[in-house]
């Protein structure tokens, strides 16, 4: 099984979060390509990473992983992106780039 990320672990980052309660139980994945997404919002961008390692089943997932794509999303991705399938597209294509620039 993947790791999976909660809430309180992409606070470590020190982001100003919204905390509304969208989704009860954010680690479970039960998302579809055409939900959105609002990069504010712990819950969503929480939601999303768990979204993202469980779709590619990413083996050597772990925390250190989880705050580089928190970064990703929340700094670099267009604010103009926030369906998850055009979200996820983007950091394929883009994710070697900007891992650079966050190392």
């Amino acid at each position: 099984m993947a790791f999976l990320v909660d809430v309180n672990d992409l606070c470590l980052l020190g982001y100003d979060y919204a905390f509304s309660p969208v989704y009860q139980f954010p680690r479970v994945i039960f998302a579809d390509d055409e939900m959105s997404i609002n990069k504010d919002n712990a819950q969503q961008v929480c939601h999303f990473i768990n979204s993202m390692a469980l779709t590619y089943r990413w083996k050597n997932f772990d925390l250190k992983g989880a705050h580089l794509l928190e970064r990703i999303i929340v700094e670099t991705a267009p604010n103009e992106i926030y369906q998850y399938v055009h979200l996820k597209n983007w950091i394929k294509i883009n994710y070697y780039e900007q891992l650079q620039q966050f190392r």
